[in-house]
This record gives C-alpha cells, structure tokens and sequence, in this order.
C-alpha cells in the first residue's frame, strides 16, 4: 500500500486529487493506468473485491418431487390426469429442472417412502422412466399421510445435498383418506402439521397440493390446511391439469442466481446480462427485500444451504428467465 500511495502522489497510477483522497479507502480506481497488474482490485472487510471482473453467474435451478396419489377412487379422472402430467414434463424439459417421482401406495409406514420410484434427475433425460412409473390405470392407494412425511423427508434430504436447488414436493391427490390415515384421530391436521415442518425447517422445502377429484369435496377437507392449493375439477382434461402444474412450477421457480464457490457479494456489485433484444443490461444491487419496490434490481440473500445468492426483486424476477449471459462485477473473493 505504501508503494501505491508513493505511486500516487508522484501521478503516475491515479488521476487527480480525488482518486488519491478515495485511495486510502478503496485504492486506485479502474480507471486508473494499470501500473499493480491487471484487474485492479479493492480490499474489504479481509476480501478482495475486483470491480473490473465479470463472473459468470447460474440461476438457481427448481427440483421438484412428484407425489403421485393414483388412488382408485380417482379412476374417472385418471387417464388425463396422467396424460397432463406427461405434457407438463414435456413442456418442462429443457428448462434446467430436475424432477423425480413417487407414489402413494399401500404401505402404512413413512419408511416405505425414504426413496423415491425416480430418483430426481435431470429433464428430460429421465422423462420416459417418469412416466412409466407412473400407473396408466388408478390402483389401491391408502397412505397420503405416511407418503407425505415420506416425500417431505426426502425432499429435506435432497435440499440439504443439494444448496443449488429450490425443492418443491407436488402432492396430486384426491386428499381422500385411506386405511392407514385412519390412525390419525386429525386428518387435514396432520397434513398442515407436516407440510408446516417442512416449510419452517432448514432446509425450507416448499409444498404445494394439487386437488384432484370433485372440489366440493376437496375444499371441504383442505379449508383447514394452511398450503398452497390448486384445484382441478373432477372431469379434467389434460390441458386442465397441465395448465394447474405449470402455475405451480412457475410460483416456485426461484429468481435467485448463485454466487461461485469462494465468492461473495460486494457493496458496488452488478448484474450484467443480455436482454431479448441483444442489448446488454446492467442490473444494480440495493440494500435488501424493502428497498425493491418499483425497482429492476438485486438483493443480498442467503440460501437454506448457507451460500449467498443475489435474489431478483419481482420486477426483475418476471424477466429473469428470458436474460442470458448472466454475470456479475465486484464480487469479492478471500485474498
């Protein structure tokens, strides 16, 4: 630093009289003639922060479980159940997702449910092993609530081995109790209780129920469930049940971007990124979640596995998906 300084004020590194008084705080601007070596860097708080650096940066991807409830009392609907939900993972594949599958079966113990039928794996490598584990017919089901706890339990697991992710558990059901649920003195109460874990741990596993079958029925068995629900009528056809999947695909779909290993976010970070129109865009990093309003702008945040991610304020967050070459400028790295 003493060599920089010295530098300075001979006016051979800095410019005028301004840069040098900001050199002590946050040494010679980029602007500077690049006498210390390339990518002039500022140190703060023990990191270096390089404002003259693009990083690549990945959105974080959306994994979702598939809770399948081919329940035999689903039998008139089931045939475009199944052939919406083929269209869905259709219309997924090629999006980054990552999905697996499991069904509600016999089995009244959670153990039954700690691996999935389709271990989650990218789309659409593993599109037809979905669907053919994924019964053309409805069968004997009659363990919702073991197959939930199941599914939730995995899906933690998974979260936790896998901090890059956003994890969602889709239950397609027709909520209707099965011979093993009758245990539970507190049927939609046990449901909440667990789907409430789920949500309030760490890691946050997000849950969303989509009610198959008469919505009468179903709305008045989940007016006690604090969930996020998605009603299909009881004579779905399967852009009926597409169209309910992709709304809840899409109110999950994260708009966070994850920061490289060994890097973290710097006061004067941006976003950079190429817009539809092949102009590039520059994207600014605001203090947090309050100060988003009516702003095309980014937040500090930290995932459920520890990492700092840039989270997109709504605004952006619509036009996330349709940005490409993602990149960010002064992030910080331990020196």
């Amino acid at each position: 630093m003493l060599a920089v300084l010295w530098l300075c004020v001979m006016g051979f590194a800095c410019r005028d009289a301004a840069t040098l008084a900001r050199l002590c705080e946050v040494g010679c601007d980029a602007g500077a003639p690049n006498m210390l070596g390339a990518g002039a860097a500022s140190a703060d708080a023990g990191r270096v922060c390089d404002r003259s650096q693009s990083t690549p940066l990945s959105r974080r991807r959306l994994d979702v479980l598939l809770l399948v409830d081919a329940d035999s009392t689903n039998g008139p609907w089931w045939p475009p159940v199944r052939a919406g939900l083929e269209l869905f993972l259709r219309g997924l594949a090629g999006s980054g997702a990552h999905v697996g599958l499991m069904r509600v079966q016999a089995s009244c113990s959670e153990l039954a449910y700690v691996e999935p039928a389709v271990p989650i794996a990218v789309l659409p490598d593993n599109l037809e092993v979905l669907m053919d584990a994924v019964p053309e017919a409805a069968v004997e089901s009659n363990s919702v609530i073991p197959a939930i706890g199941g599914a939730l339990r995995y899906g933690r697991a998974w979260a936790r081995e896998h901090p890059e992710a956003q994890v969602l558990v889709v239950v397609l059901t027709d909520i209707s109790p099965g011979a093993c649920d009758g245990a539970y003195l507190d049927y939609p109460g046990e449901i909440n209780a667990l789907i409430a874990a789920a949500q309030t741990g760490d890691p946050s596993i997000m849950t969303h129920l989509i009610g198959l079958g008469p919505v009468a029925e179903f709305t008045a068995v989940a007016l006690d469930m604090a969930v996020p629900l998605t009603l299909i009528g009881a004579t779905p056809t399967p852009e009926d049940v597409e169209a309910g999947l992709q709304i809840v695909a899409a109110s999950a779909t994260p708009c966070e971007l994850v920061l490289p290993s060994g890097t973290s976010l710097a006061a004067e970070t941006e976003l950079t990124a190429t817009d539809p129109t092949g102009s590039e865009r520059r994207y600014p990093l605001v203090a947090d979640s309050a100060m988003c309003e009516g702003d095309d702008a980014l937040y500090r945040a930290d995932n459920d596995g520890g990492r700092e991610v840039l989270r997109a304020c709504p605004d952006l967050c619509e036009r996330l998906p349709r940005l490409t070459d993602l990149a960010a400028t002064g992030l910080c790295r331990a020196p």
